[in-house]
C-alpha cells in the first residue's frame, strides 16, 4: 500500500468481507477441484460484472481501466491459485544440514505476473 494511501487497505477488507458473504456463506464444496471451479467463475463476475455502489456503481475492471489503460484484462479473470502447491514445489535444499528455502524468483510466479501487463 502506497504511503498516504489510507483507504487502500479498507477496500482490501471490503473485499475480503464482500466475498465472505457472497461466496464463502453461499457455496458448497464437495471437493479441491469444484472450489477452484467456482473460485474461478466467482473471480470472473466480481471483477467484470458485479458492479459497486460505493465505486460509482463501477466494476473493479471499469475502475483499473480509468486509473491505467496499459493494465491487461487478463488482470480481470486470473484465476485462483493453490499457493501451498507453488511454495512447495519451489523449496531447494540449499546446503548438506538440509535448509530449505524459496528459490527466486519463481518462475511459476513470474507467469502469473506477467499477464498483468499488456503484451508488447
Amino acid at each position: 500500500i502506497p504511503p498516504a494511501a489510507h483507504t487502500y487497505q479498507a477496500d482490501v477488507e471490503t473485499v475480503h468481507r464482500i466475498i465472505e458473504d457472497e461466496f464463502f456463506e453461499v457455496e458448497k464444496f464437495r471437493s479441491t477441484q469444484m472450489f477452484f471451479d467456482k473460485a474461478n467463475a466467482y473471480v470472473i463476475w466480481f471483477n467484470v460484472a458485479r458492479t459497486n455502489s460505493y465505486k460509482g456503481y463501477k466494476t473493479p475492471w471499469e475502475i483499473i481501466q480509468q486509473r491505467d489503460k496499459i493494465i491487461s484484462p487478463k488482470v480481470a479473470i486470473l484465476p485462483a491459485l493453490f499457493l501451498d502447491n507453488i511454495f512447495k514445489s519451489q523449496l531447494v535444499k540449499t546446503n548438506a544440514r538440509g535448509y530449505l528455502h524459496v528459490q527466486y524468483p519463481c518462475g511459476s510466479m513470474d507467469r502469473w505476473i506477467s499477464l498483468l501487463f499488456i503484451d508488447t
